[in-house]
């Protein structure tokens, strides 16, 4: 009868944890969604307050209900999309960038989500170029650089900290685009 009576507790256990992670899947979509509106409304040099602050007090309240869970990959997905709508408003109002603990996600995804600002900021320096603002995509470009030096900081293996992938396209966006602002400059510089 004691086997019974342990399977059924560890059955219990396995049925609130696959609710949660249920749960948080719909949840997490929900906020990468809201999130995606958030860097949207940022390109389009519109306020995106209204979906941060949405995606943010989703992440707090998912948070919420998985403390003590084991339940962590979509939740840590929506953190990190949350995250990186987050650091490219705070880039882009020249503002300090948030700590995880400001934005009430765990490390990991904070630096995953970090990792994705310099594909979003390549975005806004090609529109900068295209209005013939070279100089402030240059200053861009600086951030850039910035962001990728500090997430070249992490060699953790990818059980630890996803990053490798997100390092290399990282650099290589910024190859590109510092290739573009370049010859952006040396096109102006002729012109003149």
């Amino acid at each position: 009868m004691r086997l019974s009576g342990i399977i059924d507790t560890i059955v219990a256990e396995m049925d609130k944890e696959e609710e949660l992670r249920e749960r948080s899947f719909q949840d997490a979509r929900r906020i990468i969604r809201i999130s995606k509106r958030a860097v949207q409304a940022i390109h389009r040099d519109e306020d995106p307050r209204p979906y941060l602050e949405e995606a943010h007090r989703r992440v707090a309240d998912l948070s919420a209900y998985l403390s003590g869970s084991s339940v962590r990959g979509a939740a840590e997905d929506a953190m990190m999309e949350m995250t990186e709508a987050f650091i490219l408003n705070a880039v882009l109002e020249k503002k300090e960038i948030p700590s995880p603990q400001e934005l009430g996600v765990n490390s990991r995804a904070w630096v995953l989500g970090l990792a994705d600002v310099p594909g979003e900021l390549r975005r806004r320096c090609l529109d900068l170029m295209r209005d013939g603002k070279i100089e402030e995509a240059d200053l861009l470009l600086q951030k850039m650089e910035e962001i990728h030096e500090a997430i070249m900081a992490f060699d953790h293996p990818d059980a630890v900290l996803p990053i490798r992938h997100k390092q290399d396209v990282s650099r290589s966006v910024l190859e590109r685009t510092r290739g573009d602002i370049a010859t952006a400059l040396a096109l102006l510089h002729l012109r003149q």
